[in-house]
């Protein structure tokens, strides 16, 4: 099949250039029949064997050009030998040219002086290599943009497979968590349970249904963030000093959705442990005209080195590190700081 469409294409190449030349040798003959130039005077076989070697002339000097000193020269930026070539060439063509025609004898009652049909000639072949070098390149602009358009669409495809790929990765992960503590309250028969499950619920309609488009209304993404922080206020209740400071003025802009969760959820699940040491301060910040941001700060359980779950833990921050550089790859920065007993987040959107 690919040796096929290879042959089919050289036969439309091969084709292409045939017509070009018919199509030149047409305007010759309307040229030579129309008997009004000086230059073409003489016997009708003479002026057709002059026309034909200067043809043959052009047709070597435009293949040479193409397929020697395109390649050879200007493609690799000789342009100075690109040039030179070119001269000699068509300098070379010029005087087999002058000299066929002069030997054969055919140039007719008017002939011209052997200096200036030199510097005509040249000028010619030059002018018939210029353009069909210029109609080279702009074809294979043509095939680069294409090419680069190809591309682009692929590298498109893939980030939004991989988007997707790893908001698949981030629904069952928060899903995970959150039937863990449910198991937990469940286990001391607490009465919060029922209100969990509620909350829940509304927090996997989100997920599910809400979270589906690639933005979305940041009101609703807050929301979303509020109703998350509440479901785990019930379930650390007075354990933990919990400060939470939301400031968007009612900011209508979109963002993707699902970016503030998984550094919220890290905080809540590696907390301290030890109630006087325990804390989460979290700020999210979105004034008009200003980048969105998001600040974390937390105090973190100094046994998680030991956690044998350490790994698989960092699994939602790790995705929406990447969903952040796939998405905003030149419109955000995001800082992790991890360091004595402290986990910080800082995590700026620039959408504007």
């Amino acid at each position: 099949m690919e040796n096929f469409k290879t042959g089919k294409f050289l036969n439309k190449r091969l084709l292409q250039h045939i017509i070009f030349w018919l199509f030149y040798l047409v305007l010759l003959t309307i040229r030579i029949a129309d008997g009004n130039n000086p230059g073409m005077q003489g016997s009708l076989s003479d002026i057709l064997l002059k026309e034909g070697i200067r043809t043959l002339s052009l047709f070597v000097a435009v293949y040479i050009n193409l397929r020697i000193h395109i390649p050879l020269f200007f493609n690799k930026n000789k342009f100075k030998k690109f040039f030179i070539a070119s001269f000699s060439t068509a300098f070379v063509l010029a005087s087999i040219n002058i000299s066929s025609i002069y030997i054969l004898d055919i140039e007719g009652p008017h002939k011209l002086a052997i200096q200036y049909r030199m510097i005509w000639t040249i000028v010619h072949l030059s002018m018939f290599m210029t353009m069909t070098s210029l109609l080279h390149f702009t074809k294979e602009w043509i095939k680069l943009k294409d090419n680069e358009n190809n591309i682009k669409t692929l590298r498109n495809e893939k980030l939004a497979a991989e988007l997707e790929s790893l908001k698949g990765q981030l629904n069952p992960h928060f899903l995970f968590n959150t039937l863990n503590n449910l198991y937990s309250l469940s286990l001391v028969k607490s009465d919060d349970t029922p209100d969990m499950i509620l909350r829940l619920s509304d927090l996997m309609s989100y997920i599910i249904y809400d979270s589906r488009v690639d933005f979305i209304s940041l009101n609703k993404e807050i929301e979303f963030t509020e109703n998350y922080i509440g479901l785990e206020k019930v379930r650390i209740q007075e354990h933990l000093d919990l400060n939470v400071e939301m400031n968007c003025n009612g900011d209508n802009r979109m963002i993707a959705p699902l970016l503030f969760m998984p550094f919220i959820e890290n905080a809540f699940k590696y907390t301290s442990k030890d109630s006087e040491k325990s804390y989460i301060n979290i700020k999210i910040e979105a004034l008009e005209n200003e980048p969105i941001r998001l600040s974390i700060e937390n105090a973190k359980d100094t046994d998680i080195e030991e956690n044998k779950d350490h790994e698989h833990s960092g699994l939602g921050i790790k995705n929406a590190s990447k969903r952040l550089e796939l998405i905003y790859p030149d419109k955000h920065r995001l800082s992790i700081i991890d360091k004595e007993g402290i986990f910080t987040v800082e995590m700026e959107i620039n959408d504007l």
